[in-house]
C-alpha cells in the first residue's frame, strides 16, 4: 500500500476572507463551559468543571447570549478525578453517549485452590458459610489411581486432603464418581471402589463391605449416582452399574442410619418404567427425586425414590451427563451435544438452549443451580450462566486462564466454584456491587440514562469511559479494564453494542500496556484511537471485519510494515509511526490525528489510504484535529494542548479560529476562541471553548451560509450522504430544514426511486432498491447535487 505526505499552506488560507457572511453565526454561552458534542440543531452537550454534570445548551434556540440558567441539567458526570469519556450525539441527535455513576457488579476473577496437577475433581459440594459442614471435593489422581477426598473449612479458599489413617477398606484405589451429603454433615461416597461412608464429620472413614440390597447377587462395577433427602426420614437413591453392562437403582428410606453405621438398601430398579439406559445424575427438590440417564431419559419419583415415572424423552442420541434441580419443578439437565435441556413447570413442557456467543462448539458434562442463576460448564473450560433459564447466557469461563475439562459445579451465594482435569479446583467470588463511573446512554426523548454493560472490573473509580458513540446510535467505543493474561487489569480500547449494552475488547498489542478508541465511523466499522508502548499514544486503527476487529497501525512515512517495528525500541516508534488518531468521518475513509515531538509528524494531520498522511501546516507546534468532514475537505481542531483553535479547508488551508469567526463569519464577540471541538455531522456548527480575560466561556460557530457560499449559493453544497455502501437505509444530513427531493437512477439512467426529505437530519428506506451502483441527485429549487453509491443488503 503506498502512502505519501503533504503539507498544507496558510498561503491561501486569508483568500477566504473576502466578504463576511451574513446572519447569526456566533452563540456564547457566558459561564464555564466545557462542551464536547453538538448535532445537527445546534444543541450542544457539555459540563461546567471537572466531576461536573453534563448540561444541555440549545444554542439555536436560546439566541446568541446566554448564561448559566439557559443550560438544561441531564446529569451524568464530566472526565475528572479517576472518570473519563466525553458526551457526544449520534448523528439523528437523539442519543448522548456519556458518563454516569451507578452500582455495578465487579468481579474478582479466578484462582486455583489447590496445587495438584494429576488430580481430577469429579464432584464436589459446599454449601454457605452459616452451615457447620462447609465441603467436600472428590476425584482421583490420574497419575497414582489413588482415591482422592478433598475438605474445605474456608469457603473453598483452602482444601485439605484427608488424612490417609482415616481411609480403609479399598478406597486408596479406584475413582470416587459421586458422594451425598445428609444427616449431621455424613457423607456416603462411591465410586470405581465401592461405597464408602463416614459419620461423626470425618473424624472416621469406613467401607460397607456388601451394600448390596437383600437378594441381590451381581456384583457392582461402579457407583454412578448418589443423593440423598438431608430432612427426615433422609431417604435416598443410588445408581450403580453392574459388571454385566447393566443398571441397577437402589432405595434408602433410613439415611439417618448412616450415623450409626445402619443403612440399608433396596433394589427398586423394576419399579423405573422403562429403564434401558444407564442412570448418570440423581438430585432432588426436598420432595421429588430426579433422574438422568446416558440415553436421553429424565424420570420423576413422588414416593421417595420407590417407582419412578418417565417425564421426559430426548432421544437415544442425547447421553445426559448431569441434572440439576432449583426449587420444585425446575430442572436443567446438559450433554455433550452443546444443548441444554431446560423445565421451569416440574415435568411435562422441556425446551433446548445453546450458548451462541461464537466461541466455538460446546461440550457439556455438568450444571448446578443456586436459586434462579443456572451454570453450565464442560469441555475446554467453558463455563457460562444464565439468569433467564437460557435465553441469555454470561461467559464465566473467559477469564479461567485454563483449558480443563470441567465435571464439577458448586454455585453458593459467595462464590463459583469448578472442577475437572489436571489439578483444576478453580474458586471465583460473587461479584460484589461497588459504585462507579460507567459508559452509558442519554435518551433526548425520554430524558433517561441507561448504563451500558461492565467488564466486570473496576479501574480507579471507572468501569469504562465512551469518547465517541457511531453514527448510527450502535455502538459506543471509549476504553475500558480488562484482565491480562498476567492476571492485572489494563485499560484497553472497547466497543459497547447500545443494543445490548455488551462491550467487546479491541484489545492490545503489547501486553500491559493500554489501548483506547477516540471515535468511531458511522456504522462503527472503523474505530480509531491509540496503543500506548512507553508512554507516547501512537495511532491505532481498528477495521472490523466477519472475524471482528483487526488492529492497525499508521505509520510516518512510506515503505515502513510491522515487520520494521521494534515494540521494545521507542527510538524506533517514534521514528515510524504516527501520534494518536482522534477523529474518523462518517465513511470511514479519513482519519484525523495528533503531530507533535514524539513522532516524525509534528503537525495535525488527516489520513486516507490513498492519500497517506497530509499535514495541515507546517509551523511544527503540534496539535490535533478533532473533526474532519464526510469528503475530507474541512477539519477542525487546536495547536499544542488546545490553547489555539483552528479550521482546515482543502482549498484555503489551515486558519485561526478566531480570525475564520471575525473575518469570514463576521461574527462579532469579545474574547478570544481557545478550541474547535466538535463539528456537527451536516459540519453546519462548531464548539469549544473560549476565554474572557480570567473567565471562561463556551461558544458555538454557525457556518451555515459559509458553507453554501462556499458552493455559489447552491443551499444544498454541504449535504453528508452516508453511508456508501448503503444497505437498508440512507442518511441525508442537510444544514437547515427545507424542502428537498432525492432521486435515485440506475446506470442506464432509469429513475429507481424518488423521496422528499424536509429535515436536518434524514433516514431514506432504500429496502425495495436492488443491489447495484446507482446515481443519487438531490434538488432544492433550482440548484442540483449528484453523487454516485452503492446499494448492498
Amino acid at each position: 500500500m503506498k502512502k505519501s505526505i503533504t503539507i498544507v499552506t496558510l498561503a491561501a488560507a486569508l483568500s477566504a476572507c473576502c466578504v463576511p457572511v451574513v446572519g447569526q453565526t456566533i452563540y456564547k454561552v457566558n459561564t464555564q463551559m466545557n462542551l464536547t458534542g453538538v448535532n445537527n440543531d445546534g444543541v450542544a452537550v457539555g459540563y461546567p468543571d471537572q466531576n461536573t454534570p453534563y448540561y444541555l445548551w440549545r444554542a439555536v434556540e436560546k439566541g446568541p447570549n446566554q448564561s448559566a440558567e439557559d443550560l438544561e441539567l441531564i446529569g451524568g458526570i464530566g472526565p475528572g478525578d479517576g472518570i473519563g469519556g466525553r458526551g457526544r450525539f449520534s448523528d439523528d441527535g437523539k442519543i448522548i453517549s456519556a458518563v454516569t455513576l451507578a452500582d455495578v457488579l465487579v468481579s474478582k476473577g479466578w484462582t486455583n485452590t489447590i496445587d495438584m496437577p494429576t488430580v481430577q475433581i469429579k464432584d464436589m459440594y459446599l454449601t454457605t458459610p452459616d452451615v457447620l459442614f462447609y465441603g467436600v471435593a472428590v476425584g482421583v489422581d490420574t497419575e497414582t489411581g489413588n482415591s482422592v477426598v478433598l475438605r474445605t473449612v474456608k469457603e473453598g479458599e483452602v482444601w485439605y486432603i484427608y488424612d490417609n489413617s482415616c481411609i480403609q477398606n479399598g478406597l486408596k484405589q479406584g475413582a470416587i464418581n459421586t458422594f451425598s451429603v445428609f444427616y449431621r454433615g455424613s457423607i456416603l461416597l462411591g465410586g470405581d471402589n465401592g461405597l464408602c461412608y463416614q459419620g461423626n464429620l470425618g473424624n472416621q472413614w469406613l467401607n460397607e463391605v456388601d451394600p448390596r440390597p437383600e437378594g441381590l447377587t451381581k456384583n457392582v462395577k461402579s457407583y454412578h449416582a448418589i443423593n440423598f433427602i438431608d430432612a427426615a426420614p433422609y431417604c435416598g437413591v443410588i445408581a450403580v452399574e453392574y459388571e454385566d453392562g447393566t443398571a441397577g437403582v437402589w432405595q434408602c428410606d433410613n439415611g439417618e442410619g448412616i450415623y450409626t453405621m445402619d443403612i440399608s438398601f433396596t433394589d427398586v430398579t423394576e419399579g423405573v418404567k422403562g429403564l434401558t439406559g444407564m442412570p448418570t445424575s440423581i438430585v432432588n427438590d426436598g420432595t421429588n427425586f430426579y433422574m438422568a440417564t446416558n440415553d436421553g431419559s429424565v424420570y420423576k419419583s413422588t414416593d421417595n425414590g420407590k417407582t419412578w415415572e418417565s417425564i421426559y424423552y430426548g432421544g437415544s442420541n442425547v447421553k445426559f451427563t448431569k441434572i440439576a434441580v432449583s426449587g420444585e419443578g425446575k430442572l436443567a439437565a446438559v450433554c455433550g451435544n452443546g444443548n441444554v435441556y431446560i423445565c421451569t413447570d416440574g415435568s411435562s413442557y422441556w425446551e433446548r438452549r445453546r450458548v451462541d456467543d461464537g466461541s466455538g462448539d460446546y461440550k457439556w458434562y455438568t450444571v448446578a443451580f443456586d436459586g434462579e442463576k443456572l451454570v453450565v460448564a464442560g469441555a475446554n473450560g467453558q463455563i457460562y450462566s444464565s439468569e433467564d433459564y437460557g435465553e441469555t447466557w454470561v461467559n464465566e469461563g473467559e477469564d479461567l486462564g485454563v483449558s480443563s475439562d470441567i465435571y464439577a459445579i458448586n454455585q453458593t451465594s459467595t462464590a463459583l466454584m469448578v472442577g475437572g482435569t489436571d489439578g483444576c479446583l478453580m474458586r471465583k467470588p460473587v461479584a460484589e456491587t461497588k459504585n462507579g463511573a460507567i459508559s452509558s446512554l442519554y435518551d433526548m426523548e425520554t430524558q433517561e440514562w441507561t448504563p451500558l454493560k461492565s467488564t466486570g472490573y473496576m479501574s480507579d473509580i471507572s468501569f469504562g469511559s465512551p469518547y465517541d458513540i457511531s453514527g448510527d446510535g450502535k455502538y459506543v467505543v471509549g476504553l475500558a479494564p480488562w484482565k491480562e493474561s498476567d492476571g492485572g487489569f489494563r485499560s484497553h480500547a472497547t466497543v459497547w453494542s447500545t443494543e445490548t449494552g455488551v462491550p467487546v475488547d479491541l484489545g492490545t498489542r503489547v501486553e500491559g500496556r493500554a489501548t483506547r478508541a477516540n471515535g468511531a465511523s458511522y456504522d462503527g466499522s472503523v474505530v480509531v484511537g491509540w496503543q500506548d508502548f512507553f508512554g507516547p499514544w501512537y495511532a491505532s486503527v481498528w477495521r472490523k471485519g466477519a472475524d471482528g476487529y483487526t488492529q492497525e497501525f499508521i505509520y510516518s512515512h512510506e515503505g515502513v510494515s510491522e515487520e520494521d517495528l521494534d515494540f521494545n525500541d521507542n527510538n524506533n516508534l517514534m521514528q515510524n509511526l504516527a501520534l494518536e488518531l482522534r477523529s474518523v468521518s462518517s465513511d470511514g475513509k479519513w482519519l484525523g490525528g495528533k503531530g507533535g515531538e514524539l513522532s516524525l509528524i509534528k503537525n495535525p494531520y488527516i489520513y486516507s489510504i490513498e492519500t497517506g498522511i497530509v499535514e495541515l501546516t507546517d509551523n511544527g507546534v503540534g496539535g490535533t484535529v478533532s473533526d474532519i468532514n464526510n469528503e475530507g475537505d474541512i477539519a477542525i481542531g487546536w495547536y499544542g494542548t488546545g490553547e489555539s483553535g483552528w479550521i482546515w479547508t482543502k482549498e484555503d488551508g489551515i486558519m485561526d479560529i478566531n480570525d475564520f469567526a471575525r473575518n469570514v463569519l463576521g461574527a462579532e464577540y469579545t474574547g478570544t476562541l481557545c478550541s474547535a471541538y466538535d463539528m456537527s455531522p451536516n459540519g453546519r456548527f462548531v464548539i469549544g471553548y473560549g476565554m474572557e480575560g480570567l473567565n471562561v466561556f463556551g461558544y458555538m460557530l454557525d457556518l451555515k451560509q459559509w458553507l453554501e457560499d462556499r458552493e455559489q449559493g447552491t443551499g444544498i453544497a454541504d449535504v453528508t450522504v452516508y453511508p456508501n455502501p448503503a444497505t437498508d437505509e440512507l442518511h441525508i444530513d442537510m444544514l437547515s430544514d427545507g424542502n428537498a427531493h432525492v432521486n435515485l437512477y440506475d446506470l442506464t439512467g432509469r429513475k429507481v426511486y424518488s423521496s422528499k426529505v424536509t429535515d436536518t437530519s434524514n433516514v431514506v428506506n432504500i429496502s425495495s432498491v436492488k443491489n447495484g451502483i446507482y446515481v443519487l441527485e438531490i434538488q432544492a429549487g433550482n440548484a442540483r447535487k449528484t453523487m454516485k453509491f452503492q446499494v448492498k443488503h
